[in-house]
């Protein structure tokens, strides 16, 4: 079962983080572009007297940027504690219903405590 929930939970997060992912990568190339043409009209700007104008440009796309950086650091800094959370809950219904059936009997001792390690380290594994 908790795989199975592990695997909702990457497919559900997989879109969003792909897509936090790509605004900044296409943040990143709106930058390069820019200062590739900067570059390349280096003789116009200062002709014309638009270094201002270029330089309000690139100081907005640094904007973008940052706030691409800060999303991309939420969407990731999410996943984790998303997981964090889904160990967290899955170890404790098993140690509920895992702890009743070792009282009742149905269930030995050394096998609960060898799921709850493998709920553990399972989960354990997704946050790293």
């Amino acid at each position: 079962l908790f795989p199975a929930m592990i695997a909702v939970v990457l497919s559900s997060r997989l879109r969003v983080t792909r897509q936090t992912l790509q605004h900044r990568r296409d943040r990143d190339r709106a930058m390069s572009r820019h200062i590739h043409e900067m570059l390349a009209n280096v003789g116009l700007l200062k002709d014309y007297n638009l270094r201002g104008t270029s330089m309000d440009r690139h100081a907005d796309l640094l904007k973008d940027i940052n706030a691409a950086d800060r999303a991309v650091g939420q969407t990731l800094n999410n996943n984790v504690y998303f997981m964090k959370w889904l160990t967290f809950i899955a170890v404790s219904i098993y140690v509920l219903s895992g702890g009743m059936a070792v009282i009742s009997g149905d269930l030995r001792l050394g096998l609960y405590l060898t799921m709850t390690k493998v709920f553990v380290t399972l989960g354990a594994k997704w946050t790293a």
